[in-house]
């Protein structure tokens, strides 16, 4: 019989050692003659477990059928209601927490790469912070661009998932990115994700959906025992390519072959053509790796998460405290740290016509990543005179030739601070079986406030005499 106590029809049964076998009528009943007292029977049926019964002598056996429950039966949010793999009639793919909890990236939108078809994933930048850029299905459009809607717990992200930050020229060596603001949230505390991907989410969503919709689900406590828990983990990273610069040899000769090239003869006087002060004027027996020297650094990683989950029938409580910070491999003491604090309250009355969910999101991120390039230790050569002076400053020129100074970075200062709040009430009372009214209150607010500093000392001084401070809110 079924788990109803209900009588299965065709439930197929098979005696191991006798090999008889038979199958049950529409009352969930069969008979088998002549079988031995030590026989085991296996009853088995599409839809549902296999179970094992020793016989044991007995004459009279009932076997309850469990409905085995596979990927197609998995749960599957799909905006206003829930449905299942087995009976979803839109194209939704989703992101489990045991997935998400397996990848150890502080981006809930870096763990959707290579899970969702048809989503291309792009990181922008390895900058700790930085924004993921997502598609789904392609470009939509050349002028509105193709970004979908992101939603938290029924609440649209405010910044969606542009950049949060006005200075958004990050440090980067190649090309600018800007802050995420989905990086705010803890990717822990994330149930599910899932991604709405056709005509559903313009359906319900209107415009706002028709580059696809990102539905982000956190988890919630469960009726049961009180339960706490803690996830902590560390880890480091180093730059496994660097870019592979000219020795001083190598150097040399491919710029005397350059000035030939352009008809002129390397000397050592300013006002003649061919003058080339890194070959007369700098010492050309130095010679310096200034890749390694500006991308050789270890990144530090640490995250950790300390939280509650329980509850009764009534009332379920889930409470999650999250850190995490990582740091970068430039030279130098820059990094993202974040703080996030999660809440999550359901209640329903005891005939469970009334049921009530409260959900409250905090995070508080620092990130002190620069807002300039340095790509420029790409072009000094590997001669360059040193870094720093006698008395501890950036040294800018040597022999009366200036330089661009790779270190300029590390005397300007760069401090953005995002607090994000998102909170959603809801609320649903059951008039009758197949009817029901609910009401729902969201609120999301994005806060970004920068500093920029720019002082003379990271400057050539005769060329820009003046330093320069930004400040954004």
């Amino acid at each position: 019989m079924g788990e109803n106590g209900d009588g299965l029809l065709r439930i197929s049964i098979s005696a191991v050692k006798s090999k008889k076998g038979t199958y049950t009528n529409e009352n969930g009943e069969f008979i088998l003659q002549d079988i031995p007292e030590n026989e085991v029977l296996i009853f088995t049926s599409v839809g549902y477990n296999k179970e094992e019964i020793a016989v044991r002598k007995k004459s009279f056996i009932t076997v309850v059928m469990k409905q085995s429950i596979s990927m197609l039966d998995e749960t599957v949010i799909m905006a206003y209601g829930k449905t299942s793999r087995r009976f979803n009639t839109g194209n939704i793919s989703k992101v489990s927490s045991e997935e998400i909890a397996q990848q150890p990236v502080s981006d809930p939108l870096a763990t959707l790469h290579g899970k969702v078809p048809g989503l291309v994933v792009t990181q922008s930048s390895g900058i700790p912070g930085s924004s993921i850029r997502i598609q789904i299905r392609g470009q939509n459009s050349l002028a509105q661009g193709s970004v979908p809607l992101i939603i938290v717990d029924g609440v649209p992200l405010a910044a969606n998932n542009q950049n949060i930050n006005l200075q958004y020229s990050i440090l980067t060596t190649s090309y600018t990115t800007g802050l995420s603001p989905i990086a705010s949230i803890n990717p822990l505390d994330i149930e599910s994700i899932e991604v709405l991907k056709d005509a559903d989410a313009t359906a319900i969503y209107g415009s706002r959906g028709a580059n696809g919709v990102v539905l982000i689900t956190t988890k919630r406590g469960s009726a049961g025992k009180s339960k706490a828990f803690a996830n902590f983990y560390t880890g480091w990273s180093k730059a496994s390519r660097l870019p592979e610069m000219l020795n001083i040899q190598e150097y040399i000769e491919m710029r005397r072959e350059a000035i030939a090239n352009d008809g002129f003869v390397p000397n050592n006087n300013p006002s003649q053509p061919g003058y080339a002060p890194d070959l007369f004027k700098w010492d050309t027996t130095r010679e310096t790796n200034f890749s390694k020297m500006m991308l050789g650094n270890t990144a530090h990683t640490y995250n950790g998460q300390v939280g509650l989950s329980g509850g009764n029938e009534s009332i379920q409580l889930f409470l999650s405290a999250g850190y995490n910070k990582e740091g970068t491999v430039f030279l130098g003491d820059m990094g993202s740290n974040k703080i996030s604090f999660t809440n999550n309250i359901n209640y329903s009355s005891r005939d469970k016509k009334f049921v009530a969910r409260l959900v409250s999101i905090y995070s508080n991120a620092k990130n002190n990543l620069f807002n300039t390039s340095i790509s420029s230790f790409l072009s000094i050569p590997p001669n360059a005179p040193p870094l720093y002076t006698a008395d501890g400053k950036l040294n800018w020129e040597e022999a009366g030739y200036y330089f661009s100074n790779p270190f300029s970075y590390l005397k300007q200062k760069y401090d953005a601070v995002t607090d994000n709040l998102l909170s959603n009430l809801q609320m649903e009372y059951k008039i009758a079986k197949g009817l029901s009214i609910r009401s729902s209150f969201g609120y999301n607010s994005t806060q970004v406030s920068e500093k920029v500093i720019n002082p003379i000392a990271a400057q050539i001084a005769i060329y820009e005499p003046t330093g320069t401070l930004s400040i954004s809110d």
